[in-house]
């Protein structure tokens, strides 16, 4: 996954070739094939591998359950600090530039990073919800929301590589921001009298 990744980003995917990653990893092509079906599958491996363990704390249920702000404010620093490194923003440039000529990449890098991150918050949400901590009508909604307001403007001028700006902030003070937000949002209701 280490070669795949790394011949990936440096000659894009469709330029690189299964020859390639089993030169760089060396092994023999039948060895990459026996373990995966296609360079999509290889890489939607190493995302998910990626994924499961920048994203350790959120997988291994290891959040703050007793103290929400806590608990999102663990997650969202989490995802800023990972989805902000030169080597994850490298991946989304390559995915991006390629999923329309590559459908298959796009679908591979969605379901095992996005898709798997948006699903252990929906969980979270959701047994935030049953211990009256929040009040989420949709949890599986609001994962999607609360992963957007984390990415903000910072994420974009990153992948863009555009420096400063009049909107400059870090990718802790973006992710503190969408805790405040979604906290706003959603916190419990009181009953009305």
């Amino acid at each position: 996954m280490d070669a795949a990744r790394d011949v990936i980003l440096e000659q894009g995917f469709g330029a690189s070739s299964v020859d390639a990653i089993a030169r760089r990893a060396g092994v023999s092509k039948a060895t990459l094939y026996a373990y995966f079906t296609s360079k999509a599958e290889l890489f939607g491996a190493m995302i998910e591998r990626a994924c499961r363990t920048n994203f350790a704390r959120l997988f291994a249920d290891d959040l703050d359950h007793d103290d929400v702000s806590r608990g999102l404010t663990q997650i969202a620093r989490d995802f800023a600090a990972v989805l902000m490194t030169p080597s994850s923003l490298a991946v989304n440039r390559v995915v991006m530039a390629e999923a329309v000529r590559f459908p298959e990449l796009g679908r591979a890098y969605y379901e095992a990073g996005p898709a798997l991150i948006i699903g252990a918050v929906t969980d979270y949400l959701m047994a935030a919800n049953a211990a009256g901590k929040l009040s989420v009508p949709e949890p599986r909604l609001a994962a999607e929301q609360f992963y957007g307001m984390i990415r903000s403007d910072l994420y974009m001028r990153m992948i863009l590589r555009i420096e400063g700006g009049a909107g400059t902030q870090s990718a802790e003070a973006a992710a503190d921001g969408a805790v405040r937000t979604f906290l706003a949002a959603f916190a419990p209701r009181t009953p009305q009298v």
